[in-house]
């Protein structure tokens, strides 16, 4: 199967190597540079005069990127390499969990295995408690499991119940968290209301 970044039926082998040099700068491409690169950087013009390296485009380069259509044909290859690498990394990432998955299970064994050798005089049960919660831990993540359960309890004061003074205060502690220390309008936490300027 032909892709677009290969050559074109028609396409002439120079056109393609000028296509190839643009198409391998990467994201950062230009026809301007591409033409450098073909043409070289002490290429001459058709008086025999040499032209500067940072010169412009030539119009054979521009007229072929035109022509062959280069600016699709390179982003057609720059999104095949993401998604061959967004492949690759997901494969490294399905590997790498699996393995610290297994980690884990071992570490489990281990610590285990040496708590049924264990005399009861032996036994250090915050030891061997951490080892298995730790393993755990470690197998939990790998599975992408959550390894901690957090509760938050919010408790809400009625605003009605408040008096003038504790809402002053409330209202005062909020600017000045939000506001720069010394800035206009910051509020100390022992300020009263402003009175307006």
């Amino acid at each position: 199967m032909a892709h677009p970044w290969d050559r074109l039926p028609g396409e002439s082998a120079k056109a393609f190597a000028a296509f190839c040099l643009y198409r391998d700068l990467g994201t950062r491409r230009s026809l301007d540079e591409a033409s450098r690169r073909y043409h070289g950087s002490n290429r001459q013009d058709s008086a025999g005069d040499q032209q500067r390296s940072g010169s412009r485009s030539s119009g054979s380069i521009r007229g072929w990127a035109q022509r062959w259509n280069w600016r699709a044909r390179a982003e057609a290859l720059d999104e095949e390499q993401e998604q061959v690498q967004a492949a690759e990394r997901r494969a490294a990432a399905t590997e790498m969990n699996e393995r610290h998955a297994q980690t884990a299970l071992l570490f489990q064994d281990k610590a285990i295995e040496r708590l049924r050798q264990l005399r009861p005089e032996e036994l250090k049960p915050r030891d061997l408690v951490g080892v298995v919660l730790g393993a755990a831990k470690l197998e939990r993540l790998a599975r992408g499991e959550p390894s901690d359960r957090v509760a938050q309890n919010h408790q809400l004061t009625d605003v009605k119940e408040l008096t003038d003074e504790e809402l002053v205060t409330i209202i005062a502690r909020g600017r000045g968290r939000l506001l720069p220390a010394g800035g206009r309008g910051a509020v100390s936490e022992t300020d009263g209301p402003q009175q307006p300027v």
